[in-house]
């Protein structure tokens, strides 16, 4: 019956609900030791006091997940940490890998890995390795569960790992504060903490047969909700690095902005978007022009309410199809709208499409009859590279309240335009590769 209600309960519960799961976690410690009599009896206390540390772990890593402050990505070494041994001495046939006790727990880490893969985090290597050796495993090796297209970066050389975890950082855009290393060396892993203290290090115990669990241990991975962007993650940074490569081979930045053939899909939200413009509004801060946190239940109250509006826009290009990117709260006030937020995820920055973004708001904003927008702008640790957008974009500064800007712009100027490189469409997107 507990499970039969507890089941109801999910299904009932709406989407901001993050459901912690303490029947596992009472499975996990054993469920004679989860309760205690005497503490029920003294002071109603429903869980032991030997089994209240697990239960905040959990509680604060789920706290830290639905405020956006898990990490992204897990960095991988090579020998001894996916495979027994060293490729590039012990050759394809000597590392252990599948078969055997080592092997097997080898194998098996490798699975998790990729289940971790599948729920949206990033992965990426970070190997002091010949390149040709480090790849030959995955393209050879019949055991190996992990295959290079599950990687959104590889990096197999000698420099040292700091230098390397910086460089995955930049080549991803994202912050070093979202990387985990796992490596199986203590030195490399004291260079870590010492030279980039952002990225959290995993100490994998000395036997492989405890890399699976240890991994598994570690908290900062927790999700609340699985989107469809989540699970093309890995395909998108990859088309990102494809199209920073298709910049590099680009004579001017309009020729790299028209050969990316990008399209975008800006229209009024939907419930069916509504996990992802949380998970936006939760994660987003670089392009994000006022980082307020709203909740799921302030998404839906702006949704039924007559003075708000919420966009959402989907980008695809040659390479992929991000999905939705970005999401805007514009509230009605009198003859003037106000952009609450306006936010993007950093896989489009720099691609214009902000622009397009901000322009089917002012054309909206002109068929309803407005004659103003407004545009705010709050100082946060990370969006400093946005903090020129709405000036860039012929707004004028109407305030400045330590930090605090207010814009405004007013539509008869119409100066806003779709970039002519940028297809905007009235249908789902898709991509072809």
């Amino acid at each position: 019956m507990t499970r039969l209600l507890n089941l109801r309960l999910l299904r009932e519960a709406p989407a901001d609900v993050a459901v912690l799961d303490c029947d596992r976690l009472a499975a996990s410690l054993g469920t004679s030791r989860w309760f205690d009599d005497r503490y029920w009896y003294l002071t109603k206390q429903a869980v032991a006091p030997e089994a209240l540390p697990d239960l905040a772990r959990h509680t604060a890593a789920l706290l830290a997940a639905s405020a956006g402050l898990s990490r992204k990505c897990l960095v991988l070494d090579l020998d001894g940490t996916l495979w027994g041994g060293v490729i590039g001495e012990d050759g394809l046939n000597g590392i252990r890998l599948g078969s055997g006790p080592a092997g097997e727990a080898y194998a098996d880490f490798q699975s998790f890995v990729l289940g971790l893969k599948r729920k949206g985090i990033l992965l990426a290597v970070a190997s002091k390795n010949n390149d040709a050796d480090a790849r030959l495993p995955f393209e050879q090796h019949p055991d190996m569960r992990l295959r290079l297209e599950d990687f959104a970066l590889f990096i197999a050389n000698w420099n040292d790992k700091a230098t390397n975890l910086r460089r995955i950082a930049a080549e991803l855009n994202i912050g070093l504060d979202s990387l985990v290393l796992v490596d199986d060396n203590p030195a490399e892993r004291s260079l870590v903490r010492r030279l980039v203290p952002e990225v959290d290090v995993i100490d994998l115990p000395e036997d492989p047969a405890g890399y699976r669990r240890c991994l598994a241990d570690y908290l900062r991975f927790e999700t609340v909700a699985l989107t469809e962007e989540d699970l093309q993650r890995t395909e998108q940074y990859r088309a990102q690095r494809d199209a920073g490569a298709l910049a590099s081979a680009a004579t001017s930045l309009d020729e790299f902005h028209r050969t990316l053939q990008m399209r975008a899909l800006v229209k009024p939200f939907d419930d069916f978007h509504l996990p992802r413009v949380a998970q936006l509004i939760a994660k987003t801060n670089q392009f994000n022009l006022t980082t307020r946190r709203y909740q799921t239940t302030d998404v839906e109250r702006f949704l039924k309410s007559s003075i708000s509006r919420v966009y959402t826009l989907e980008v695809s290009d040659r390479f992929v199809d991000h999905g939705v990117v970005g999401t805007a709260i514009v509230h009605v006030e009198r003859n003037q709208w106000r952009i609450d937020s306006l936010l993007m995820s950093c896989r489009v920055m720099g691609l214009t499409v902000e622009q397009a973004f901000l322009a089917r708001i002012c054309e909206d904003a002109l068929d309803a009859g407005v004659t103003t927008l407004l545009g705010e702008f709050i100082p946060s640790k990370k969006n400093h590279p946005v903090k020129d957008f709405y000036c860039q974009n012929g707004f004028t500064l109407q305030s400045d309240d330590g930090g605090h800007q207010i814009w405004e712009y007013e539509l008869a100027s119409s100066k806003v335009k779709t970039p002519p490189w940028i297809t905007l469409t009235e249908n789902k997107l898709g991509h072809d590769r």
